[in-house]
């Protein structure tokens, strides 16, 4: 916040919209190295963002781009393997059910919507489009942890269920609805015939495909990661 205050006094002149582009720079910046701390394989403690934003002067704009580009490649310390570790945290472990979670699902909604010149939706409201208790999202499982219609291997367990490939945002109501079936049944299925892109791109899948295993979720997997590279590892 320190930074995004001087950002916004130094830059913004008043009224003057000319150097937003300086400010968002800026914090695009920022949430990469925010993003890389987040979802990495690395004990990351060190966050020198503060000391950054004490430092930043108001004609030093080039120079503190330049200490955000060296941190945003490398981090915060010569050892640490920043792109490496974060890339690893979404192919290597294959553990993502947690909250946290949910901001990459949200930006990948809104990548989707880009694609198809769609207007793009706000984190309040990919949380809750219609204010609505039953239909705030939370963390879904789209095959369940503990399914009612088959028994799943253990590689599948460590693997696939909770892999980000498996995982998308879904509503209290439609998540209770689903209870332990099968994804691919056709009434569960329509639950994923929504407003939202990234169900959009299940549902299709499910009608397509019939099923929802080691495939599906791979391949949703890599679709994700490939998003996650180009949006923050480039």
């Amino acid at each position: 916040m320190p930074l995004v205050l001087k950002l916004c006094h130094y830059n913004s002149n008043g009224i003057d919209i000319k150097n937003i582009p300086a400010i968002n720079n800026a914090l695009n910046l920022v949430e990469k190295i925010l993003f890389k701390m987040t979802y990495t394989l690395g004990g990351y403690r060190t966050n020198n963002l503060i000391s950054i934003a004490k430092k930043y002067k108001v004609d030093e704009y080039e120079n503190l781009i330049a200490d955000l580009t060296d941190k945003c490649c490398h981090g915060f310390k010569l050892y640490w393997d920043f792109n490496g570790d974060c890339l690893r945290y979404f192919t290597a472990n294959k553990y993502h059910y947690r909250r946290e979670l949910r901001y990459v699902l949200y930006k990948y909604e809104n990548y989707l919507r880009a694609k198809v010149r769609q207007p793009l939706l706000s984190p309040d409201e990919c949380t809750n489009v219609f204010r609505d208790v039953p239909v705030s999202n939370t963390l879904d499982h789209i095959t369940p942890q503990t399914p009612d219609f088959v028994e799943y291997s253990e590689e599948f367990c460590n693997e696939y269920v909770n892999n980000i490939g498996n995982l998308s945002l879904l509503t209290w109501g439609n998540n209770s609805a689903k209870k332990n079936h099968n994804p691919a049944n056709n009434e569960i299925m329509e639950l994923y015939n929504s407003i939202f892109y990234s169900h959009k791109e299940i549902y299709e899948t499910l009608k397509k495909e019939k099923q929802w295993n080691e495939v599906q979720i791979a391949e949703r997997r890599d679709r994700i990661i490939t998003f996650i590279k180009d949006n923050w590892l480039n």
